[in-house]
Formats: structure tokens, sequence, C-alpha cells
């Protein structure tokens, strides 16, 4: 009986064991893939010693989200070097600019960032004079987030090239597929977010 044959049917067998699926049919399943496998081998053919693991990421709607975002940032990035500011600066300013005068949190929240990050990229945005900070006048010791003039200035610049970027990678994709896409998106955000509650 050919090695491989067997060391393969006896790896499908643990599968199955580990899984709690030991019946008559799964020993029958086990020992036709030894046969087949002893014939094959028989008839010339050679099974790989280190067969290519099928790639199970390919279906991860996560894995999938991540690279796509990646690249997707990395094509802005290029777009956005000759203004000095990254994709990450750029969504908290663009924030900024929608809601002038809001304080970190609510920032933070609606960048989609968590609250050390948001005070990092403030900081360089801040350093750039694309932002102030103001003090509360009902709260002094939070501060409210202004844009200033150059802010603004940069972002009615770069709000186009946001816009042809997204155009540009959903090149194919209907309209209705897009409304879909972003459907689905945030019904995935929305079960995300309240299981993270939940831990």
């Amino acid at each position: 009986m050919n090695k491989q044959a067997l060391w393969t049917g006896l790896l499908v067998f643990v599968a199955f064991r580990d899984a709690g699926i030991i019946t008559t049919l799964t020993i029958l399943v086990v020992l036709n893939i030894i046969v087949i496998l002893t014939i094959l081998s028989g008839k010339g053919y050679k099974m790989p010693l280190h067969p290519k693991p099928s790639n199970a990421l390919q279906h991860s709607a996560g894995f999938n989200l991540g690279v796509t975002y990646r690249k997707l940032s990395q094509l802005f990035t290029s777009r956005l070097k000759p203004y000095d500011i990254t994709p990450e600066q750029w969504i908290v300013l663009y924030c900024i600019g929608e809601n002038n005068g809001m304080i970190q949190k609510d920032i933070a929240e609606l960048a989609g960032k968590d609250r050390p990050t948001t005070t990092r990229i403030m900081d360089v945005l801040e350093a750039k004079g694309f932002i102030i900070r103001k003090k509360g006048k009902t709260d002094r010791r939070s501060f409210l987030i202004h844009m200033t003039a150059a802010g603004q200035e940069l972002i009615k610049q770069t709000v186009p090239i946001e816009s042809q970027t997204v155009e540009d990678a959903a090149h194919g994709i209907t309209s209705q597929e897009y409304n879909l896409l972003l459907s689905l998106l945030m019904r995935i955000n929305e079960n995300v977010d309240r299981l993270i509650d939940q831990e």
C-alpha cells in the first residue's frame, strides 16, 4: 500500500475524529480515499509532497476588507503626497470640518478611531496649522477643535481627490451594487459594535 495514501487517509480520519464525526460511513470514506490514492499512485500519479492548502482567507470578509482597505489607503496616500497629509490625518480633518467645534471624544467616534490615535493625529494637524484647540466655555478642562483657514483650503482641494479615488476603485460596479455594498458594510459594522459591547 502506498505510504502517502495511507498517511492521507489517517489525516482525514483524525480530522473526522477531532470533529466528533466517527461513524461507519466515516471509516468507509477514509478507506475509499486510501484505495483511490493507491490506485492513482500505481498508474504513475505522484501526489505532491507539499500540497498547497486552500486559501480559506479568500472567503473571509474580514481579511478581504483589510486587504482592500490597505490597497485603497495606499492609492489615496500616493494621491495626497503633494498636500503633505496622510489618509488617516485627512479623515480626522474632514470630520472636524464637517462638525467644527467638537470635542476630541466625538471626533474619535465620528472618524472611527480610538482616542489615543485621534490625539496623536490632532497633534500633527495642529503642528501643520490645520486645526486649533480652544478651551470649552462650560468645561475648561475640555477642548473644542476648530479647523483653520489652511485646513479648510486643504479639504476643499482634496475632497475631489478622495471622491475620484473611490470612483476609480469602484470601476465596473453599478450604483445599485455600490449602494448594496455600503449597506452590507454598515450592517457588519453594527454587528461588530454590538459584539464589542458584549465583550
